[in-house]
């Protein structure tokens, strides 16, 4: 209920509407992956919109993406590669725990969830707290066109490669 959600089936997206959903809250779909953009119960996002008091997740946006499959690769992917993991779902929140782990900034995972399988679940979802005042890169890049912002996004994104190497190379050690 603190996601704005009624029963875990409206996590799936196998039921009702999460409380907040709107339809211009979709962010992107593609075959076998949603997401979904929406407020926290208790966020004021809408002038003169009664809104409900908070649940115990704080307020805020979140991003829930929903799988509902994923092809053989991406499946075994997950299941057979370090971190090992039980959906695509779980994979997502394993990858975000260990960069978060490593001192890598990311999404805070609030919540993850999966149909029960013996081998592999094709129906997860991951729902994620919004980072507030982040910018996507073309959104940086309209802003800060210049070259000095340019070139500091360069050595960031640089950083940023090089330690997901280390890590990554760490994982597959263990």
């Amino acid at each position: 209920s603190a996601l704005g959600a009624a029963t875990f089936a409206d996590l799936l997206g196998e039921s009702g509407a999460l409380e907040g959903e709107s339809e211009d809250g979709l962010v992107s779909r593609r075959e076998g992956r949603s997401v979904l953009r929406y407020p926290l119960p208790g966020t004021v996002h809408r002038a003169g919109e009664r809104r409900p008091l908070p649940r115990g997740a704080g307020t805020g946006f979140v991003y829930l993406t929903r799988w509902t499959g994923g092809s053989l690769g991406e499946c075994a992917r997950a299941r057979l590669t370090a971190p090992r993991s039980s959906s695509l779902a779980a994979r997502a929140w394993n990858l975000l725990c260990h960069l978060r782990e490593h001192g890598v900034g990311t999404a805070e995972p609030l919540a993850m969830g999966e149909d029960r399988s013996p081998l592999f679940a094709t129906r997860s979802f991951l729902a994620t707290r919004e980072l507030d005042g982040m910018l996507s890169l073309p959104e940086y890049l309209e802003q800060n066109g210049d070259a000095p912002s340019r070139r500091r996004l360069a050595q960031a994104l640089g950083l940023f490669v090089s330690r997901s190497e280390e890590h990554t190379s760490e994982l597959q050690s263990h």
